[in-house]
C-alpha cells in the first residue's frame, strides 16, 4: 500500500466499488437490478487487477487438508 500512500483497510474498501464502477461503465459488465458480484465474469476484474500491479492468486485446498 506503500506505492499508492493508502492504509490496507483504505485500499480494500475503495478499490472493489472503483474496479466494479469501472467494469459497469465500460459495458464489460451489464445487468440491471440488484445483482451479487459473484453473478458477474470474474475475469475482467482479475485482468484491472493485473494492468493496475494488484496480485492475486486462488489455492485449492481438499476438505480435511491442513493449510499452513
Amino acid at each position: 500500500m506503500t506505492r499508492f500512500g493508502l492504509q490496507p483497510v483504505a485500499w480494500q474498501t475503495g478499490f472493489n466499488p472503483v474496479v466494479a464502477m469501472e467494469l459497469l461503465a465500460e459495458g464489460v459488465w451489464q445487468g440491471s437490478g440488484v445483482r451479487s458480484a459473484e453473478s458477474f465474469d470474474p475475469d475482467p476484474y482479475l485482468a484491472v487487477m493485473d494492468r493496475d500491479g494488484i496480485h492475486h492468486a486462488t489455492i485449492d485446498i481438499a476438505p480435511g487438508e491442513a493449510f499452513a
